[in-house]
């Protein structure tokens, strides 16, 4: 008899604090950063030393970005490793990362977000591309040198739409980078001195096999929890 008791007195004691975990208020579910599966990052407008605009289209399960190519990007210096003034080193250590911004153009905001079969402006977000740093330098019976470096990319964008309303995203992938470099001259036209000259880059995004897949997942909500502390904490 006793032993029933303690039985049901446990039995109490389990459902009271499945009541009051079931009673406590619950923040809404944040979805997992989309996984990218396709898409190019592509700079242009080449000036000396600089790109001065980039553009990206990226894919996703039911997610669909693309920008007008208008965006100003920020290279890590290390991808222009020109030498201004010489004498110059004929090897360089070279890092083409690489953030930008999204900012939907008004009153033409062609930079557009597709998200579960709904159209939507995208005005605002970010993009960040990593990659490791290579050594390029002399090469016999050639002057120019192509990089081909894997990297990885994180992002966000904020979407408007009249009909659905707002809604924001965050997005995680990687692939293949292809970077060409030339040589220029000290004097021109006498190459006894020469640096390599960036005059081409392309970010290409692949589908990430597992288990890397997971990890940049991992990354994508440790970043996403970062931004939410700090914002929390900006309130």
């Amino acid at each position: 008899m006793k032993q029933r008791k303690a039985s049901s007195f446990a039995t109490l004691r389990i459902s009271t604090l499945l009541a009051m975990l079931w009673a406590l208020p619950v923040g809404p579910v944040s979805a997992a950063p989309i996984l990218l599966t396709s898409g190019v990052v592509e700079a242009s407008g080449y000036i000396v030393y600089t790109f001065p605009f980039v553009g990206i289209s990226a894919e996703g399960p039911g997610f669909l970005l693309s920008t007008d190519g208008n965006e100003s990007p920020s290279f890590d210096p290390r991808a222009f490793p020109d030498c201004l003034v010489p004498p110059c080193s004929s090897t360089a250590i070279v890092n083409l990362s690489l953030n930008f911004p999204l900012s939907g153009t008004n009153p033409f905001p062609y930079d557009q977000l597709t998200y579960g079969g709904q159209y939507y402006v995208a005005t605002s977000g970010f993009v960040n591309i990593t990659t490791v740093s290579t050594v390029i330098g002399p090469r016999a019976g050639g002057e120019g040198q192509t990089v081909t470096l894997p990297f990885t990319l994180n992002g966000g964008v904020h979407g408007e739409s009249p009909t659905a309303g707002s809604v924001d995203l965050e997005f995680v992938g990687g692939g293949t980078l292809r970077a060409d470099y030339t040589k220029r001259c000290f004097p021109a036209g006498a190459c006894d001195i020469s640096v390599w000259t960036l005059y081409a880059v392309r970010y290409d995004i692949h589908p990430i096999p597992e288990p890397t897949s997971w990890l940049l997942l991992g990354s994508g909500f440790l970043g996403y929890a970062a931004r939410r502390r700090s914002a929390r904490r900006n309130v």
